[in-house]
């Protein structure tokens, strides 16, 4: 197989649909530029698990991060109500992006959150991987279990159950139900 040239492999893998192609944003290196709509789609997908309604409320950690920014931003769009937790030099980006509500990282999320809406949140998407720690799991800020995760399931390897280190997309599942706390 050739590898250049305007014959070669690299001309088929240039040819493409007009409307599938979009331009690189400017300063970012092509590797960077490939990421970005694997971070919308993890977003996209996370919210589609957890079909919320127009002015219900999601609580969205992690929010300034790949995922969470495009998560919170696409929330607003389809009309829900957002809780953005995240380091807090980022609480004006993220207000900016359209969150009602932001929760600084090191504050308690489960009542923090429960303050602002009480009885909790209806959806959580969990961008931070807070999940599986127990002053954050899922369900404490929420109404429900419902809660979507970007943390992929685990891998069996030799050893004990690990986590893949790999760069490959996160699939939305639904986080299993934790106790949640009255408010």
């Amino acid at each position: 197989m050739s590898g250049g040239g305007s014959t070669g492999w690299a001309a088929r893998v240039e040819s493409g649909d007009a409307w599938a192609l979009a331009p690189a944003p400017s300063g970012l290196s092509m590797v960077h530029a490939a990421g970005r709509p694997q971070h919308g789609l993890t977003a996209l997908q996370g919210l589609d698990t957890l079909a919320l309604e127009p002015g219900e409320w999601l609580l969205v950690t992690g929010a300034a991060g790949g995922v969470g920014g495009y998560a919170v931003e696409l929330a607003v769009l389809r009309g829900l109500r957002v809780v953005a937790q995240a380091v807090a030099v980022a609480e004006d980006l993220l207000r900016g992006f359209g969150a009602e509500v932001f929760v600084a990282r090191d504050s308690y999320l489960a009542d923090s959150v429960r303050d602002i809406v009480p009885g909790g949140v209806h959806g959580v998407l969990d961008c931070a991987n807070l999940g599986s720690r127990p002053t954050t799991r899922c369900g404490t800020a929420a109404r429900s279990s419902r809660c979507s995760t970007t943390r992929p399931p685990p891998v069996a390897r030799s050893g004990p159950t690990t986590w893949p280190g790999t760069p490959t997309p996160a699939v939305s599942r639904s986080c299993p139900p934790s106790p949640v706390r009255a408010a």
